[in-house]
């Protein structure tokens, strides 16, 4: 009973991580600048470990699990049957992602790291008064 249970929570989690993948587009001006962090995540990110709470998730199987950040703010994801779209931007010196910016589905992800092969992103969850606050760790490759 306990695998259902915690089943349904991921089954959950996934929903509302779909909900958070959208945003408004930064504006990037004619001249955005030199080449950076923009740059390096600007490609197709492959879920390589997904961590809940700082344990490995093992209950999904997330080798089809896609995320593309473009260059031009917009992103588009597939989870298992799942896909959608939207637009992103950085913020906080390039540390922080915000998804859905103005929106009542506004939310902020940790960049914890970021090179030309790698990618970890944090996502914080406030749970029910049963599931309290969840930190959602991704692993993504290139």
């Amino acid at each position: 009973m306990k695998n259902k249970s915690t089943s349904a929570y991921l089954a959950l989690w996934m929903l509302g991580l779909l909900l958070f993948f959208t945003a408004c587009k930064k504006d990037d001006g004619p001249n955005p600048g030199p080449a950076g962090k923009k740059d390096q995540i600007s490609k197709i990110w492959k879920v390589e470990t997904v961590l809940v709470n700082n344990s490995p998730d093992q209950t999904t199987n997330y080798s089809s699990y896609r995320f593309e950040f473009k260059k031009d703010g917009t992103y588009t994801f597939t989870l298992g049957t799942d896909s959608g779209s939207g637009s992103w931007e950085f913020t906080s010196n390039e540390q922080k992602i915000v998804f859905d910016k103005g929106t009542a589905h506004e939310a902020l992800v940790n960049v914890l790291s970021l090179s030309d092969s790698q990618l970890e992103i944090e996502f914080t969850f406030t749970g029910n008064g049963k599931t309290g606050e969840r930190k959602v760790i991704y692993k993504l490759k290139s």
